[in-house]
């Protein structure tokens, strides 16, 4: 990936403009947090680009990013900022190696592996931030509360594999999930019914919590329990204060089973705007960001007290598709509408160099990635041709994204300006992370994204979540009976190899049907101040500061 580079401000006078045109103070007003995190959390007023405090402790990191979480239970976190947050706060059973994403131990010391049999052995000094022991009933209470059918969990699915899961619409057995055994206060055994790639990777996601405080009570989206506003969990920091808009904070856990942190706590900051972003890094507001705007780079780059870190490509962004609406059911339609966006104009311009074009849905650097795919061509006299023979003439679509991703917001406007020359009038809205988030999750309010809602990086085998008809985060409604198919042949099967010709025909039927155009790899810069050190470099939710818990330094104001 090249350097990045200075955007100037000719640039920003442009975007500025190009904003007006499409937003004016509709999107100024979308940036206002609808609703509250966690049932009962209380809005909170964020602080304005120039209007940063410090005001933590000595000893403590002050993290600036882009979107607010959605919410911070573990049973119901299914985006970045959460993920990130529980992790803090409930530690990974398993942790994902944070630049291999090879299974490493975390609350979970080792694991036996003897055929469909599993057999996880806690860590022996692993308690809870209150003191209490995690043990193998804690574990085995947190998995059945992600599968119970009434917890509505979007994670039940990596889970659903152990033998006596409820399946789709089923009940949650009387006498609890039989692949689930406690074998003694420190181990449990889980039993899986078929084989599952991506098993031991997704046990990341298992937040183990106290069955004691929460034995009986309601896990959904919906409660109201005050356990989700002051959590204890086994994780390196423990909760302080958080309402939505204001910000995350956590203090250093002393009981946790690696040893209480050398920094002393975090907070974690809502700056809507990822060149306000930069602006903070400048004046020492905040200690670190994984969303500074990437055409600032140069920048920082001058900044003597700054460090900038280039992670590899993720998977693309571009367009998801709702597919559940007409006309975007029709396939040849969402071709055309991808045919129709000038993706290496967007490419050249928007992104300075900085990223790339799309190709498909699994990161470039994955071992699932198929190199010979072919990207989507800009033809819009093809694009226009496609929506005749779908009998689409001049229609009126809308498109959201997350307000103050400058790199996102480009590509609506792009998107916006391109599909006026085939006929389609775009409305294009920038609205607030948390509140993106719930419009395509749950409401399923939407008709295009300019967001990364599908697609992989780390584990190929999520695309089946993603886009097997039956699973509950297929967002886009996309249905595709031979693709089913080979979604579920690839999460069964084990060996790399062999697995690699089933995700390179599954990406080909992707990249024909379009349920998502992958169009763009967004270029990302992580940056920190020379204050800290002991980070490793991710392209994992959470970046370099995964592993805080190791980080040494503080601040100097």
């Amino acid at each position: 990936m090249p350097r990045p580079t200075r955007r100037s401000p000719a640039d920003d006078a442009a975007r500025l403009s190009r904003r007006t045109l499409v937003g004016g103070a509709a999107a100024v007003a979308a940036l206002a947090v609808a609703g509250t995190n966690d049932g009962a959390m209380a809005a909170g007023s964020g602080p304005r680009p120039g209007e940063f405090s410090r005001l933590q402790a000595e000893g403590t990191i002050l993290i600036g990013t882009l979107g607010e979480a959605k919410t911070i239970n573990p049973f119901q976190s299914d985006e970045s900022e959460g993920d990130w947050r529980c992790k803090m706060l409930y530690d990974e059973f398993v942790r994902p190696d944070p630049e291999t994403y090879a299974a490493t131990p975390g609350l979970a010391a080792s694991w036996d592996i003897q055929d469909l049999v599993i057999t996880f052995t806690i860590q022996p000094n692993a308690t809870f931030s209150d003191g209490s022991d995690v043990t193998a009933e804690d574990v085995k209470f947190t998995l059945e509360g992600f599968l119970d059918p009434q917890t509505a969990s979007p994670r039940a699915v990596k889970f659903e594999k152990i033998a006596g899961a409820p399946a789709a619409g089923g009940t949650m057995p009387a006498e609890g999930i039989s692949g689930i055994e406690v074998v003694d206060p420190k181990t449990v055994r889980i039993t899986l019914a078929e084989p599952d790639a991506a098993f031991l990777y997704n046990m990341r996601y298992l937040f183990v919590v106290p069955r004691a405080k929460l034995e009986d009570k309601d896990l959904s989206a919906a409660s109201t329990d005050p356990f989700f506003q002051s959590p204890i969990g086994a994780g390196p920091y423990t909760f302080e204060r958080w309402s939505v808009g204001a910000d995350f904070v956590a203090t250093a856990n002393p009981n946790f089973w690696e040893g209480a942190p050398e920094i002393a706590g975090f907070t974690h900051r809502t700056i809507p705007d990822s060149s306000a972003l930069v602006s903070a890094l400048q004046a020492g507001d905040i200690d670190g960001s994984l969303y500074a705007a990437p055409t600032l780079a140069s920048d920082l780059e001058a900044d003597p007290n700054l460090t900038i870190l280039v992670p590899p490509f993720g998977s693309p962004n571009g367009t998801l598709f709702n597919c559940r609406v007409a006309p975007l059911d029709n396939p040849s339609v969402r071709r055309a509408i991808a045919m129709a966006v000038n993706v290496p104009e967007y490419v050249s311009s928007s992104l300075l160099g900085l990223g790339d074009a799309g190709l498909g849905p699994i990161a470039p650097d994955s071992w699932a990635h198929d190199p010979s795919l072919e990207p989507i061509p800009f033809d819009q006299a093809q694009a226009q041709a496609l929506l005749t023979e779908a009998g689409v003439g001049e229609i009126e679509l809308s498109m959201l994204c997350n307000a103050g991703n400058v790199l996102r917001e480009d590509w609506l406007i792009r998107s916006q300006a391109d599909l006026a020359s085939v006929g389609i009038t775009l409305n294009v809205e920038f609205i607030e992370w948390a509140s993106l988030v719930e419009r395509v999750t749950e409401t399923r309010d939407f008709e295009l994204i300019g967001a990364d809602f599908a697609g992989v990086t780390a584990e190929p085998s999520e695309l089946f979540e993603q886009f097997h008809s039956t699973s509950s985060q297929n967002h886009t409604g996309y249905a595709n009976t031979e693709l089913d198919e080979l979604l579920a042949q690839a999460r069964e099967t084990l060996d790399q190899e062999a697995a690699k010709p089933i995700y390179a025909e599954i990406q080909r039927i992707l990249m024909q049907d379009v349920p998502f155009h992958w169009a763009w790899y967004r270029p990302f810069i992580h940056v920190i101040r020379n204050d800290y050190s002991g980070y490793t470099g991710s392209n994992l939710e959470g970046g370099l500061f995964r592993t805080l818990p190791s980080m040494t330094g503080s601040p100097t104001v």
